[in-house]
């Protein structure tokens, strides 16, 4: 009976959408706080998205829905710092939804969706106060890069890379059946 004692995993749905205004209502009550966690050194706002975007046509914003429901944003560059190179820049979750399979889910969509913008190298910043994201990235097949290999400076992270036209073990695994 140990196969009916066991608990079935139900298949979540995460899917990235544009981040829309409307997002700033779900948004702002958490995101300053996660990115600061994160270590990011400006402040982090729904506006302050909206602003960067509107001044670097390069920069995408997807808001991360689980279910249908909003649970966390991406925010991504094309070819920067150079063509055919990305960085990921933000990857943030409220702190209920953390840990829930949602932001790696996003990670790998938004890589899906750099392919087909021509991208094959992805840099994603790993905050030094927040040693899970080192781990994170890790999990997706990116490495740590040494200083001397860093896209740019970014006060308190450190960079992790990847080459997104080799695909990863987990990439490679057939798909289960439901």
């Amino acid at each position: 009976m140990a196969g009916a004692a066991r608990r079935r995993r139900t298949r979540v749905k995460v899917r990235l959408r544009a981040l829309v205004p409307a997002d700033a209502a779900w948004l702002d009550p958490w995101l300053a706080d996660v990115a600061a966690a994160l270590g990011c050194e400006v402040a982090v706002s729904a506006e302050a998205l909206w602003a960067w975007a509107a001044q670097d046509r390069a920069v995408r914003l997807r808001a991360i829905d689980r279910d249908g429901a909003p649970v966390g944003v991406v925010a991504y560059t094309l070819h920067r710092p150079g063509r055919g190179v990305a960085t990921i820049d933000l990857v943030a979750t409220p702190t209920g939804q953390a840990r829930r399979g949602a932001g790696m889910t996003a990670a790998r969509l938004v890589e899906g969706e750099m392919r087909a913008a021509g991208i094959s190298r992805v840099y994603a910043p790993a905050p030094a106060v927040h040693g899970i994201a080192v781990y994170f990235w890790i999990r997706l097949g990116y490495r740590p890069l040494l200083r001397p290999a860093w896209p740019c400076e970014r006060p308190g992270a450190g960079w992790m890379m990847r080459d997104i036209t080799a695909r990863t073990r987990a990439e490679r695994a057939p798909a289960r059946p439901e």
